[in-house]
């Protein structure tokens, strides 16, 4: 892999960006081929799966990791492109562009020979916001001219992927919360739930989290009571150097918030609108605007 170095950002970003290219085999694998030489001899690093994978690699798996620190997606668009594929649950390209959408990362759509940007009624909703994009065009016979102007653009169309922020949700009824972790979740937030603080403590034992959201009284767990979310706050994996904890519950969790703030818990919320403000402050990001 190629080193990046510190550019100003009115230049754009450097030679030595990673590159991922989306593509569909069975029409696009010329064109993939030669941008990723391209690519290549411009001084990039280039992610084809075709040489990138390896016999027994989990195809998915290879990817996210691909995508993980790849600063732009050129997402290859045939003339056969078929919408409808999209919207299978495992159709791979759909799986490329909906992890770097996930991800934050750069993707610039390309148009071969002459392919029109997809209707954005034919596509999954969550896929939609392709069409919004900005494409290159190539082919004909300007087609040299063309890939070498796109990898010239490349340090410029660049942006670092964010890195998966993953968060430990602590709540004896999850569904009360689907709709929060559904709008957290499109800005690259990954979550484990659980029912119970005993489980929570596993968990944290076990696996790295950056932030715990947790409520304050259960009903339905192994440790039901009015106080196992304050008593979550004072167990040493968390009190001893653990993630920060946001205390997500009705008007009792306002109602203590002094109490749960003096044992540590980073914020203290009653309202979703709030929550999500505590989140990415707790997480050192800066909340974005909604999405269309």
């Amino acid at each position: 892999m190629v080193a990046k170095a510190p550019v100003d950002e009115a230049v754009g970003r450097s030679a030595g960006c990673h590159v991922f290219i989306s593509y569909r085999r069975r029409s696009s694998s010329f064109a993939a081929l030669a941008l990723t030489y391209a690519v290549r001899r411009a001084g990039h690093d280039a992610f084809l799966d075709v040489g990138s994978i390896s016999d027994g690699d989990a195809y998915r798996d290879v990817i996210r990791e691909a995508l993980a620190r790849s600063d732009l997606v050129l997402a290859l668009i045939a003339q056969d492109l078929d919408p409808a594929r999209l919207h299978e649950p495992l159709d791979p390209v759909a799986f490329e562009w909906r992890r770097a959408r996930f991800q934050g990362c750069a993707v610039h759509p390309v148009l071969l020979d002459g392919a029109p940007m997809p209707g954005e009624a034919d596509l999954p909703p969550d896929l939609r916001w392709i069409t919004r994009s900005s494409a290159t065009a190539l082919g004909g016979p300007d087609l040299d001219q063309q890939v070498e102007a796109l990898v010239a653009a490349v340090p410029h169309l660049a942006a670092p992927p964010r890195r998966v922020a993953r968060v430990l949700w602590v709540d004896d009824n999850p569904a009360n919360n689907e709709y929060e972790r559904s709008v957290l979740r499109q800005e690259g937030i990954v979550f484990d739930n659980v029912v119970s603080s005993g489980e929570a403590v596993e968990q944290l034992l076990l696996t790295t989290y950056d932030l715990v959201i947790t409520d304050l009284g259960r009903r339905w767990s192994s440790d039901a009571s009015g106080s196992a979310g304050r008593d979550l706050l004072s167990h040493p994996v968390i009190a001893r150097g653990g993630p920060p904890v946001i205390v997500y519950a009705g008007r009792s969790a306002a109602k203590h918030r002094g109490e749960l703030e003096h044992l540590g818990a980073f914020g203290v919320s009653d309202d979703r609108e709030h929550l999500f403000e505590l989140v990415f402050q707790a997480l050192g990001r800066e909340r974005p605007p909604p999405r269309s």
